[in-house]
């Protein structure tokens, strides 16, 4: 969990993993975009600097296990955006206000909150009460690349 005197960068080491660097891509749309103290952070999918360790739909090729994994990815990637955005200032950051998250799954899937909560808690692991969000957990029939998901967050930040 985050304190004040911790960098995000930090935060994500102290919970396990690392933060990929970010790539900013010739695209016609932002990766991330701050109006007033609300930071907007794009759709961000299950891939780790350009690897996609998971390919496939929830219910077919993948289990619940492997999409709360690749929900991790893909915070992963919100999370690096967010350091990007705020300096990598933990202090910045005033609450993490929503995820959307998007599963890739065959009709029958419903375990579609399970998957998404692999990045709720990673979320809350690195940003502790600050993490906490409301959430949208939605199963689709496909997503760029063949990854089996895709998440957008919103954050309030402080000046």
């Amino acid at each position: 969990m985050v304190d004040a005197s911790l960098s995000i960068s930090q935060a994500v080491i102290d919970a396990g993993f690392r933060l990929p660097r970010v790539i900013q891509k010739d695209t016609p749309f932002l990766l991330h975009r701050r109006t007033g103290n609300i930071l907007h952070v794009s759709g961000m999918i299950a891939q780790f600097e350009g690897e996609r360790p998971y390919l496939g739909r929830l219910g077919a090729e993948l289990m619940s296990a492997d999409g709360a994994k690749a929900a991790e990815l893909s915070a992963l990637n919100i999370l690096a955006w967010l350091a990007q955005a705020t300096d990598d200032d933990a202090d910045r950051v005033d609450c993490c206000l929503e995820l959307n998250g998007f599963v890739a799954c065959t009709p029958d899937f419903t375990e579609q909150s399970q998957v998404i909560s692999g990045a709720s808690r990673l979320i809350v692991a690195v940003l502790g009460e600050r993490g906490r969000h409301c959430r949208t957990s939605i199963g689709v029939t496909a997503l760029p690349f063949g990854v089996p998901v895709e998440i957008n967050a919103r954050f309030v930040l402080r000046d």
